[in-house]
């Protein structure tokens, strides 16, 4: 059990159960049977282990303590975002915990009820693993898998926790050497995602060889255009599982209410269905191939629903978007991504599923459905875009046939910088193209007409 532990750097805690628990089929697939209890009694009496996230819910060496102490005190910055009513709460709860522990979420007397299975959790069951991810508490323990907090200092070990902080660029460089000997081979991206270190791995070298110099987006030369992309940064911002919520707002009083937590998931995007002022679509930012990302719910956070479930890997879906009539929830969709594109659709109501092929030289950064549903628009790609090379940059209109979309080319953005994003909009008409270009330099709005004129071609303002 030692051995698998330290060879591994992380052993992945998962209540799947089919010939047992996740976490300890590691060490039966390498030596074969062993004494089970040997893995609880190294994290939770002979405390050689301990619980925490590693590229998951882990156990960890007690020697890599230190070497997570930046990601404990990154949390310092989601505790400043909070106000004041949640802090206060955070901090009775903890009190508790210094009165009562070890003690699960279900014994925490302010807790509240669950909100569902799974990930339905309490109020204070929330509140406990936000105090998790700081370090102010630890798991002491395990009660049918429930775990058991209790105050860091009354599980750790004092030298442990005496030992401090490694500096965040020392850490990072330990735990990338670790998960480079426990995969033994891998890409350095792969390597990086071990523990999560996603910002790190491009300023690494790898068996002696740097990634291309040119793995990150240049800057732009027009001022004005919005900064690069920051794919790594979007990694890494959705693998430290901050604290995010969904909220109301009436216009009429001013109170708010929190209809969604979270729970660690990057919640963003949140659009009206313009056919019920009581119904909304978010997503689930983050890498889109790590996560199924369209959702919709009630106002009153009743009646959360997964509207698109990945069906391979590096599928992705995003960028989505309502019909007029609300009925309609239509995404970018790609299986897998960069491979297959297309302009996908499921009604709300029922399971009915539409997919419209699309060219990889017209697949764009952005779609919307004009105001009758009988054609779309597009905001082509850039030349770092996912369809690229071979992707145009133009605005389309697109007709929808039984083979795929059909295009029409109607702005020719040759000359536009993509780090800022068209966003095409359909006038409520239907006569215009709207969309947002810097192709003359600075940032504007343009539209571009519809219709065809005498002359064949078309119009832009």
């Amino acid at each position: 059990m030692r051995a698998t532990a330290a060879r591994l750097g992380a052993i992945h805690i998962d209540s799947v159960n089919v010939l047992a628990r996740a976490h300890y089929l590691p060490t039966f697939s390498r030596y074969g049977p062993y004494p089970m209890a040997a893995l609880d009694d190294l994290a939770h009496g002979k405390r050689e282990l301990f619980e925490y996230w590693g590229h998951a819910a882990c156990f960890l060496p007690m020697d890599l303590y230190p070497f997570l102490r930046w990601r404990m005190e990154g949390q310092v910055g989601a505790w400043a975002g909070l106000g004041t009513k949640r802090k206060d709460f955070i901090e009775a709860v903890y009190r508790e915990v210094a009165e009562r522990g070890p003690i699960p979420a279900g014994e925490i007397s302010i807790a509240g009820k669950s909100t569902g299975p799974w990930w339905g959790w309490s109020e204070g069951k929330q509140a406990l693993e936000f105090l998790f991810r700081q370090g102010r508490v630890a798991v002491a323990g395990r009660r049918n898998f429930e775990r058991l907090y209790d105050l860091s200092e009354r599980v750790l070990p004092k030298t442990v926790l005496d030992a401090g902080a490694i500096a965040e660029r020392d850490a990072k460089k330990e735990l990338l050497v670790r998960a480079a000997r426990a995969m033994g081979v891998g890409t350095a991206k792969d390597i990086a995602q071990y523990f999560h270190v996603d910002a790190w791995w491009d300023r690494l070298t790898v068996n002696g060889r740097r990634p291309p110099a040119n793995t990150q987006p240049q800057a732009s030369s027009n001022p004005l255009a919005q900064p690069p992309p920051t794919a790594l940064s979007l990694e890494e911002r959705w693998a430290r599982r901050l604290p995010y919520s969904l909220y109301t707002v009436d216009v009429k009083t001013g109170a708010v209410r929190d209809i969604h937590e979270g729970k660690g998931d990057w919640l963003n995007h949140v659009q009206f269905s313009p056919a019920d002022a009581g119904l909304l679509m978010f997503c689930h930012e983050g890498p889109w191939h790590k996560l199924d990302r369209i959702w919709t719910i009630r106002t009153d956070g009743s009646a959360v629903r997964l509207m698109h479930k990945r069906t391979m890997d590096m599928e992705i879906a995003g960028h989505e978007f309502w019909s007029a009539d609300g009925k309609t929830i239509w995404y970018d969709l790609q299986t897998p991504k960069s491979k297959e594109f297309w302009l996908a659709g499921v009604a709300y109501e029922g399971d009915r599923a539409i997919r419209y092929r699309v060219a990889r030289e017209h697949w764009s950064v952005h779609f919307n459905v004009s105001p009758d549903g009988q054609l779309f628009a597009g905001d082509g790609g850039g030349p770092r875009s996912v369809a690229a090379p071979g992707n145009g940059q133009w605005i389309y209109l697109f007709t929808p046939r039984p083979e795929g979309l059909q295009a029409e080319r109607l702005v020719d953005l040759a000359k536009h910088d993509y780090q800022l994003e068209p966003n095409v909009t359909f006038t409520p008409d239907q006569k215009w193209i709207v969309f947002r270009s810097n192709m003359h330099g600075a940032s504007h709005v343009y539209a571009v007409e519809v219709k065809k004129t005498a002359s064949g071609t078309t119009s832009d303002q």
